[in-house]
């Protein structure tokens, strides 16, 4: 009988820490989670270890490459309210669009939409809870991709803002 109780209590503590161990969680998978957690609360990071993780696997993780493109202007603007925040989300949602669509990693403009598309979805968070927190050129954005898919608003920028960034970088 006791042979047959430690067997079992054997069994019941495997069973359950073999499904445990199957379901952590990817480094990939947590960075898309809290792409997506930053997008829904963009000053949940208050002591900002997540972001500093995040970068930090972004920047050392050899699958993704993420170009830093200055297409909605957050760097030349004096005074942009959290534009910390927003521009790491616009490489944070680069990033995990990449890892949710592996097949294109080779489609420039498409990820600088994906990180646009991610730091516009920060934004409207930011602003539900600081309405003073307004940047125009996000609030241009929002509506004009009411009218238009976002590729169709940001491609003139991208042409005009990345490919002189990458042609700087070459000379």
């Amino acid at each position: 009988m006791r042979r047959w109780l430690i067997a079992a209590v054997t069994f019941c503590v495997l069973s359950t820490a073999l499904p445990v161990a199957a379901q952590q969680e990817t480094d990939e998978a947590k960075f898309v989670r809290l792409t997506r957690q930053l997008e829904q609360e963009p000053l949940r990071d208050t002591d900002k270890q997540m972001r500093a993780w995040m970068m930090q696997w972004l920047t050392e993780t050899p699958t993704l490459t993420v170009t830093v493109c200055n297409i909605v202007g957050l760097l030349d603007q004096p005074r942009v309210p959290n534009a910390d925040i927003l521009f790491g989300q616009t490489m944070f949602g680069n990033g995990a669009y990449q890892i949710e669509h592996p097949g294109e990693r080779s489609l420039p403009l498409t990820q600088q939409v994906a990180g646009v598309t991610s730091a516009l979805r920060s934004y409207e968070a930011l602003v539900a809870k600081d309405p003073d927190a307004r940047f125009d050129t996000f609030d241009q954005l929002l509506q004009a991709e009411k009218a238009n898919p976002l590729p169709a608003v940001l491609a003139p920028r991208f042409d005009g803002v990345c490919s002189e960034e990458a042609t700087d970088e070459s000379s």
